[in-house]
């Protein structure tokens, strides 16, 4: 597996903030606007119709919080240049809700090129050398008129390139479809899972006891994470270390000694 990040935020942005600042309907139409392909200050005030200072204070919020970034392009007209805004980030934000589990999810985007995923990349790649290749004749006005119409021989029309990158980008899709009824399906399991604990929590164990079972072992640890400590649990609870540390005692009294889940509990204490 080659492992290749593309576009990742120098600065990965804190998933409360982006709650925020995506919680404005301006400022997510903005970000679809130039996620496309970049635009100036005065085309995105055409678009979204909205006033320029609107749009100004909307703008500086993107681009304080690094979701988006301005760059200055020449005219081709002899004006100032223009100051161009395109997207700064690649992420994916998802939310779980149900009666028993929230949670937050703030992922970069990583081209990673899992194995089943072979096929697709191999297409995509095909593709992209056909479109370099076909901007490099288009560009390189010092060939001669033969050498550009043997290169044209050899690779596909515009027309039928951009149909193969359709059906290329379909075929992707449909697999992020599936992938994504898979993960439903296993949320949905996730859940059942976590309630279950929670119906055994709440016939053995007090408040703070089961506050502390839900943080360790629906937290860093059930992820495969660095372990949480006591001053982490502390904090996380809002209660002084005594009172984890006594809470985690009365928590492996109830529990059989020598068992997995007896010494996940013993070895915080």
């Amino acid at each position: 597996m080659i492992r290749k990040k593309v576009n990742r935020t120098p600065s990965p942005v804190d998933t409360n903030v982006l709650l925020d600042v995506l919680g404005n309907e301006t400022r997510r139409r903005i970000l679809n606007l130039i996620s496309h392909e970049p635009m100036y200050f005065n085309q995105l005030a055409k678009e979204i119709r909205t006033g320029q200072q609107a749009i100004l204070r909307h703008v500086k919020i993107l681009e304080d919080t690094g979701l988006i970034e301005s760059y200055a392009k020449r005219s081709d007209l002899g004006a100032p240049d223009r100051k161009y805004y395109r997207v700064n980030s690649s992420f994916n934000l998802s939310i779980s809700v149900s009666n028993d589990n929230f949670t937050l999810r703030n992922e970069d985007i990583e081209e990673l090129r899992y194995k089943e995923a072979d096929d697709l990349y191999k297409k995509f790649d095909e593709l992209d050398s056909l479109v370099r290749r076909h901007d490099d004749d288009n560009l390189d006005e010092s060939s001669s008129r033969n050498t550009r119409n043997n290169q044209r021989k050899s690779t596909m029309s515009l027309d039928q390139i951009l149909l193969k990158l359709q059906q290329n980008l379909e075929d992707t899709e449909e697999q992020i479809l599936h992938l994504e009824s898979r993960l439903n399906d296993l949320r949905a399991l996730k859940q059942a899972i976590i309630k279950k604990i929670h119906d055994i929590e709440k016939e053995n164990f007090d408040d703070i006891e089961r506050r502390l079972i839900c943080s360790i072992m629906e937290g860093p640890m059930c992820r495969k994470e660095e372990q949480l400590t006591i001053s982490e649990l502390a904090e996380i609870l809002d209660k002084n270390e005594r009172t984890i540390k006594n809470a985690l005692s009365r928590i492996t009294g109830k529990l059989e000694i020598g068992s997995n889940i007896y010494e996940l509990f013993k070895n915080l204490t």
